[in-house]
């Protein structure tokens, strides 16, 4: 949020940004966590707007580099018909993974609108080699909410996620204050935005 004050009489200017709009990459290495942390229903990446559902780990691997820059990652556990699940706020409109497949797994990703209706998936077979590694981009397909990773019978893992932000972010203004203040005295200043990420309403108060 920015705030521009003029000296002299006191004229308030608010301006609330798009929130995180534009091209992100995400290598998992912005966190620091135990490793083979469950992720699903925390906010350790709410600020890159991605959340977890299912069985998703954040991890610490050395077969990630080749699906990223290092040996952080994502990743399902060991076993037969794992899934992680990646939510975007707000939607995005273009996916690219970068992952690996190891013990022998397939991977199969699906985009999934916000209704829960898939867009778009893709398989992506080993074929023999352990760990293997693939990159994929969802593209052209309409807006993207959320994107599902299942695994055959081994181990799956996502090492980067590089995704273009719908324009507009989550929050539109729909009414402020922009009034002239006396230089010294103190006001408080109140705006309101419809919130697209989560349908309700956000109101900001800015006191000085």
């Amino acid at each position: 949020m920015k705030y521009v004050i003029p000296s002299a009489s006191l004229l308030i200017v608010l301006t609330v940004p798009t929130a995180y709009a534009g091209d992100i990459e995400v290598e998992f290495n912005e966190v620091e966590l135990p490793n083979l942390t469950l992720l699903d229903g925390t906010d350790y990446f709410e600020p890159f707007g991605i959340s977890f559902e299912d069985e998703t780990f954040w991890a610490i691997d050395e077969r990630f580099i080749g699906a990223g820059v290092d040996e952080v990652g994502i990743t399902t556990t060991t076993g037969a018909n794992n899934i992680m699940t990646v939510f975007f706020t707000p939607e995005v409109t273009v996916l690219t993974i970068d992952f690996l497949t190891a013990l022998g797994s397939d991977l199969t990703g699906t985009a999934f609108d916000s209704a829960g209706q898939s867009l778009d998936s893709f398989f992506f077979d080993p074929a023999g080699e352990d760990p293997a590694y693939g990159s994929h981009t969802f593209s052209d397909i309409g807006n993207i909410a959320a994107v599902t990773f299942s695994d055959g019978a081994g181990q799956i893992g996502v090492g980067r996620l590089l995704y273009t932000q719908v324009d507009g972010g989550c929050l539109a203004v729909t009414s402020q204050e922009v009034v002239c203040h006396p230089d010294g005295t103190t006001f408080t200043v109140n705006i309101e935005g419809l919130n697209a990420c989560t349908g309700g309403t956000t109101q900001v108060t800015f006191t000085a």
